[in-house]
């Protein structure tokens, strides 16, 4: 079978968000450009997952596993063979993470050019909540001394200092989101 075929037959069946498809698209080309037929021996996933040179770690591991829900999406659809099954997930280096000193906090802070930046910011670091759950954050969201945030592990309360719970409702005004940027 063509790679393309088994992106368009996986296209069609399964329900996903738009950039879910692109991201299946985007691993689909590759494997395109490096084999216009679907692999049915690991191996094959193997030297694919090799010439992924330039890509970082998670980059490829990504890729890894969207093209092993493909292949257990034909399998268990039209009983394709998956090659994914002898091959190892890539490993990863995790991360070391970065946080900020209480001097660059403060220097941050003091470059809030309005009242909605210092908000913002004052909630990031009074709450802890992700800057991408926050730009999701709607007025109904807010409550007296915390608020409700939708974040990509899921939704989660935090704590919030009730000043600023005040400022982000007056902000909000209604149910809509907070800011449009």
């Amino acid at each position: 079978m063509k790679t393309l075929d088994v992106l368009k037959e996986v296209l069609a069946g399964k329900r996903m968000s738009e950039s879910s498809k692109r991201n299946y698209e985007g691993v689909f080309s590759s494997l395109h450009k490096f084999s216009e037929e679907f692999p049915v021996k690991s191996v094959e996933v193997n030297k694919w997952l090799a010439s992924l040179k330039g890509y970082s770690d998670q980059t490829v591991r990504l890729w890894f596993t969207i093209l092993r829900n493909a292949c257990e999406y034909m399998e268990a659809n039209y009983e394709l063979h998956n090659p994914c099954k002898g091959v190892d997930t890539p490993n990863v280096k995790k991360r070391k993470r970065r946080y900020f000193k209480a001097e660059e906090i403060v220097r941050i802070i003091q470059a809030c050019g309005s009242e909605l930046e210092y908000a913002l910011i004052m909630t990031l670091v009074d709450s802890g909540c992700r800057i991408g759950g926050l730009s999701k954050l709607k007025g109904g969201d807010v409550g007296d001394s915390w608020l409700d945030v939708r974040e990509k592990t899921g939704e989660r309360r935090y704590r919030l200092d009730a000043r600023l719970c005040e400022v982000l409702r007056r902000m909000a005004g209604d149910d809509n989101s907070l800011y449009s940027v």
